[in-house]
């Protein structure tokens, strides 16, 4: 009896050991992350070296926790039912803290409350221009604003003395727009561009341009790169309008769509993960992933809405249902131009008749705007050619230019183009069609391309992260934490290359090591399969 009460001990420890110590530990790592996403928004971020380091050892505390919740749901997969519910709970509870992120951080638990429901209303600009580092979230709020009132969001940069109305700082709106209307007019005659609104339609549409708030002109001083038309897509203009429409001028509104498409995404990324009969568990290297968290709920990114489309992309391929993935697909070049590298393992998997689905899809989006006329492109293009922000591989290859060209950052671009089409190339001569090859080579792709830019900004691996998650590419993750490397340039504004060697080459040194370890994995498993095949059958 004593040796069988023993063994029902051991056996009762061993269960709580296997299953519940996990779920613990989980719930531990939960809590523990939320403490500091917390403290994040008690971070004064500004430029210097004490806001960067305590957001790099914030961020870097978030990473180990991440990574050991990572490393529970693998080796445990008997507690997979609680742990996609702590998944979950984490994911949302995660991105709900950091929505305030701008919000004067010295601000009591009860101000902060106020400011959020100014924000709300637009009696006033509550949220600080950077919103843990990043400001790009004023130029989505103005898009908006100008759209909805007519004017094309392409046509004009919003200095633009034109769109002066918008912000209430010129007299009577109709007078306004008339006198906007005939600067146009003699700007078209000298320049012979189409660079104009129907000024008096909008006046008479719209008695108060303004829409009764007085805040425009902050948030357009708040604008970083005033002097370039916009570069985003019409699906992201749609949002930005939608916000708009929901709650003008309202940082915590744009935030809150944003952050509504990334957890769409998240979901159809663990609906894709069960059609590939992955474990759903899986889902946890995107959903609390710190550096997603950061840049959509905490700065928030518009390439959340691109998360949204891909993943919608992925699931619709995976399950075959090729007209909803031509369209799904075309929505993603809407979100971001970027996808349109992964064409070609589109048309192989939905055909070339469906194809054209995408480029119905592209079309119409831009119809609205193509009023523009070559103003469509001209901020995008502005950034591709001009723009050069912590580039690794690029910046290496603009060093070696120096020594054949006098224009060494064009021959970089060049050099770059070709090698990622190459790389595509190369996937497509490879491509066996299969869902799994498809997430595999687009993981790949987008990696390439987002590893070989001029501009490596930190929220672009949310291109590559749910391609990586479904491909099971595990060196994604790693260069998302080695990433925030590039907030060095907070310190005073300088980019230096030390920080630039160490983040990029890092990574590489990691992607040797990662392609070392498959090709060591592929010749073992190779030499299994000739020995096996030389054993006889035995019947």
């Amino acid at each position: 009896m004593t040796a069988e009460s023993d063994n029902s001990n051991q056996s009762a420890k061993s269960r709580f050991v296997s299953k519940w110590l996990p779920i613990i530990g989980l719930a531990g790592l939960l809590i523990s992350s939320e403490a500091v996403y917390l403290a994040l928004l008690q971070l004064n971020a500004v430029n210097g070296w004490q806001p960067v380091l305590t957001f790099w050892l914030e961020m870097g505390a978030l990473f180990v926790f991440y990574a050991v919740a990572a490393v529970i749901v693998r080796r445990f997969p008997n507690i997979k039912k609680p742990a996609i519910w702590l998944i979950i709970i984490g994911a949302v509870l995660f991105r709900l803290t950091l929505l305030p992120a701008g919000i004067p951080y010295e601000l009591p638990a009860s101000e902060k409350l106020d400011a959020l429901r100014s924000d709300l209303r637009g009696t006033e600009v509550t949220y600080e221009r950077f919103q843990l580092f990043d400001n790009d979230i004023w130029r989505y709020v103005w898009d908006g604003h100008v759209a909805a009132h007519g004017v094309n969001p392409y046509l004009f940069a919003p200095n633009d003395s034109q769109l002066d109305v918008l912000t209430g700082e010129v007299g009577e709106s109709e007078e306004a727009f008339e006198d906007a209307d005939e600067t146009v007019v003699a700007n078209t005659a000298e320049n012979e561009t189409e660079n104009s609104f129907d000024a008096a339609a909008i006046a008479e549409a719209n008695t108060d341009l303004t829409d009764g708030r007085e805040i425009w002109t902050d948030i357009r001083d708040n604008i970083n790169y005033a002097d370039v038309t916009t570069i985003y897509p019409p699906l992201a203009q749609f949002v930005f309008r939608l916000s708009h429409g929901l709650a003008p001028s309202s940082v915590l509104m744009m935030k809150i769509l944003l952050v509504g498409c990334e957890l769409v995404g998240i979901l159809f990324l663990g609906l894709t993960l069960r059609r590939l009969e992955l474990p759903l568990s899986s889902i946890i290297l995107y959903a609390w992933n710190p550096l997603m968290i950061k840049v959509f709920a905490g700065s928030g990114h518009a390439d959340a809405i691109l998360v949204a489309a891909i993943c919608l992309t992925a699931y619709f391929v995976v399950r075959g249902s090729k007209s909803l993935a031509a369209i799904a697909f075309g929505l993603a070049i809407l979100a971001k131009l970027s996808p349109i590298f992964l064409l070609p393992f589109i048309v192989r998997r939905v055909g070339w008749l469906r194809s054209l689905l995408v480029g119905a899809v592209v079309f119409v989006g831009y119809l609205p705007f193509l009023s523009a006329g070559e103003n469509l492109f001209a901020g995008f293009l502005k950034f591709a050619r001009e723009w050069q922000f912590n580039p690794g591989a690029f910046a290496l290859i603009r060093w070696f230019a120096n020594f054949i060209s006098t224009d060494s950052a064009d021959t970089a671009r060049k050099i770059c183009a070709v090698l990622i089409l190459a790389i595509i190339a190369w996937l497509v001569w490879r491509d066996d069609s299969s869902e799994k090859y498809f997430v595999k080579a687009s993981a790949i792709v987008l990696g390439a391309l987002v590893i070989l830019s001029p501009t490596v900004m930190p929220w672009y691996l949310s291109w590559v992260l749910p391609f990586a998650v479904l491909a099971r590419q595990n060196i994604w993750f790693y260069f998302s934490a080695l990433v925030l490397t590039a907030f060095h340039i907070l310190i005073d504004l300088n980019e230096y290359a030390f920080a630039l060697w160490f983040e990029h080459s890092l990574f590489f040194a990691m992607v040797l090591i990662w392609l070392c370890r498959r090709k060591i994995t592929n010749d073992t498993k190779n030499v299994f399969r000739r020995q096996m095949s030389l054993v006889p059958n035995s019947q």
